[in-house]
């Protein structure tokens, strides 16, 4: 075939850069297909680079080697000196990009070429509306290759529907949602569903990174994997947070190393229980989309997780020169597609605006993008005073609520929480009818609260007298 219709450079220079830097690999294979490469020993060169990433090996030229021996099938694949040659091409896997789409460039002009090779002896001899539609189709299918494009028919949603519902029915009482522990928050939402994006907003100062790290350690208590992927704080600043929520030990007395004995027992119990969990921290600053992207990826394939935090929207980096909003609504609408793709929840953590200080939050808060919010499945605000003073004080609790602004799936609603603010820890408020009320009665005026207690007194009374 024409070279016009393959490039054997850039085939190898793409393999040379997985070889070489594994973190493109994930990208390259949610885009193209071993069938892409046009030279077979590159076809399956690929597909062993792919299963040594997917078994959690490191895909370099000794492991792939020693896969290919072991299957016998290293001379297939032009030999283990033509394997080391690949990576002399290549300076990492900065170029990974290029390469790939420049595989699929020629993949795609070689399968239109034969469908149009096809049909142009049909032409004339044929009904031209059948030539017409069955290129329509081909070239639907070429175009479709290098993304997540599925339509389905009639026939395809019911067999799937009907698989949902057995497997609902053969599942009732497990639980399917990831359930954060908050009870009350947990029966509104039935627990975090797979694909959703969860969006927790807050003012600076609120709480809503202890908030996303109380709800993981809810969940390692249960034994959920779990990642975290940390634009604002490195993983020693998440870690003695979450040890300070184990010990009881608040983060000072923790960084001074100033311990007691019972202190330094209670510190090293809680990181061995740690080591025992399953859950991943991503640190990187300032990381990009593409990275985020790749990370995440990384932990579902790796480490199974089955939630991932993000914390926080706003400090995501999206190439390019456009304004913050177009980056942000770039950012929430990779995040809805990761979702679906990973088919986990992802909790984003997002900054309010200032228009939020010293108010109830809503959804017009949200920095940066209102696409924030028309991607979320879920948008929870975290509400409360900011605390000005010293946190050992006399109140070692502060008041904050939660209110399910958006709920895709279900009702919206408020839970009241208590923020232990020395060791950052939230749990949900006992008084959560208590605490309804005095919020409702806030927004009354004299008279209507008592026109409310007038009926609440009543209501009492015909209950005593049921009850006599």
């Amino acid at each position: 075939m024409n070279k016009v219709f393959f490039d054997e450079n850039s085939e190898r220079a793409l393999l040379g850069c997985m070889l070489m830097d594994n973190k493109c690999i994930c990208d390259v294979m949610s885009k193209l297909k071993s069938g892409m490469f046009y030279i077979p020993k590159h076809r399956m060169i690929f597909d062993y680079i792919l299963n040594l990433y997917k078994t959690g090996v490191t895909a370099d030229i000794c492991s792939l080697n020693t896969v290919l021996m072991n299957s016998g099938l290293i001379e297939q694949a032009g030999g283990a000196a033509y394997i080391a040659d690949l990576t002399t091409e290549v300076a990492g896997g900065s170029n990974a990009d290029f390469y790939m789409n420049n595989v699929i460039r020629h993949a795609q002009s070689r399968a239109l070429k034969t469908t149009l090779a096809a049909n142009l002896e049909k032409i004339g001899s044929a009904d031209n509306t059948e030539i017409i539609k069955e290129v329509e189709d081909n070239i639907f299918k070429i175009t479709s290759a290098t993304c997540t494009t599925k339509i389905w028919t009639p026939e395809e949603l019911a067999t799937e529907y009907n698989e949902y519902l057995k497997y609902n029915e053969e599942t009732w009482g497990i639980e399917k949602g990831i359930k954060v522990g908050f009870p009350t928050l947990d029966r509104m939402t039935d627990g975090f569903q797979a694909e959703d994006v969860i969006i927790i907003g807050a003012r600076p100062s609120i709480g809503k990174t202890a908030l996303g790290i109380s709800m993981m350690q809810n969940l390692m208590e249960k034994d959920v994997p779990c990642g975290f992927i940390s634009a604002e704080m490195s993983q020693r600043q998440i870690m003695t947070r979450m040890i300070s929520q184990r010990t009881r030990i608040d983060g000072s007395t923790i960084r001074s190393g100033k311990y007691t004995t019972e202190n330094k027992r209670k510190l090293f119990e809680a990181t061995a229980y740690y080591a025992s969990r399953k859950f991943y921290i991503d640190e990187t600053s300032n990381i990009t989309l593409d990275n985020l992207i790749s990370s995440a990826r990384h932990m579902k394939i790796h480490y199974g997780v089955k939630i991932i935090f993000i914390d926080y929207i706003g400090l995501i980096t999206v190439d390019g020169d456009g304004p913050v909003w177009e980056k942000v609504s770039d950012v929430s609408k990779s995040l809805k597609s990761l979702a679906r793709e990973l088919k986990i929840p992802i909790v984003a953590l997002s900054q309010l605006g200032r228009e939020a200080e010293g108010n109830s939050p809503n959804l017009s808060n949200i920095r940066g993008s209102g696409s924030v919010e028309q991607n979320a499945d879920l948008v929870i605000l975290l509400n409360g005073e900011r605390d000005l003073t010293c946190y050992k004080n006399t109140n070692p609790f502060l008041e904050r609520d939660i209110t399910l602004a958006k709920h895709r799936n279900g009702p919206c609603g408020k839970v009241y929480l208590d923020f232990e603010k020395e060791f950052t820890i939230f749990t949900e408020a006992k008084d959560q009818e208590a605490r309804a009320e005095e919020d409702m009665l806030k927004n009354l005026t004299e008279k209507e609260r008592q026109k409310y207690f007038d009926q609440k007194n009543a209501q009492f009374g015909n209950n005593q007298k049921e009850v006599c």
